[in-house]
């Protein structure tokens, strides 16, 4: 197969968190590198995609956000996930305390397991988002790292005002989904 037929691999991974962490305005800063000042809440499901190649695998980079409210398809939601990305606004404690008493046990009743079209294990992220209110924390990055130590999960802190971190986090997220999903990792 040549390059220009070179088959596009769909990566999709899911943000998750309370209302007004920033999921779409970290989803619009990495597909489109912009921030919108006056985004309203995501009222049903977020997506967007961006084409990445990576290592030379050409990939679609495809990110859903859910609104923090109500229960829909939630198993529709993770299905075929690759990665799912907790988010918290680091000015406000009361997100932070919801990734363990909320998101992390809704991720644990729809975890996607075998139905995915792909081997390897769900990652879990942990993202402080806003620090660039870094005069407004409520939660210290040692808070954030240690919860996501004792729950197997990976930290990053990221500004989606702002752009700190974005960038880095999700080509290092599609990255390692890259290497773990190549043949070479799963034989």
């Amino acid at each position: 197969m040549s390059s220009q037929e070179q088959e596009t691999r769909n990566i999709k991974i899911c943000l998750v968190g309370d209302l007004d962490v920033g999921k779409a305005s970290l989803m619009r800063r990495f597909i489109d590198n912009v921030f919108d000042p006056t985004q309203r809440p995501t009222i049903g499901v977020g997506f967007a995609v961006r084409p990445l190649d990576i290592e030379g695998e050409r990939i679609a980079a495809q990110i859903f956000t859910r609104p923090s409210s109500g229960r829909f398809l939630l198993g529709s939601f993770y299905y075929n996930a690759w990665s799912i990305c907790l988010v918290y606004d680091i000015s406000k404690r009361r997100s932070f305390s919801s990734i363990e008493s909320t998101w992390l046990r809704e991720v644990a009743e729809n975890m996607p397991g075998s139905d995915r079209e792909s081997p390897i294990p769900v990652r879990l992220y942990l993202i402080g988002n806003k620090s660039d209110r870094e005069a407004q924390r409520e939660v210290s990055t040692e808070e954030g790292a240690e919860l996501a130590a004792r729950c197997n999960m990976i930290f990053t802190e990221t500004s989606a005002l702002d752009g700190s971190g974005v960038e880095d986090f999700f080509m290092t997220l599609f990255t390692q989904i890259c290497r773990d999903a190549s043949p070479e990792s799963t034989s």
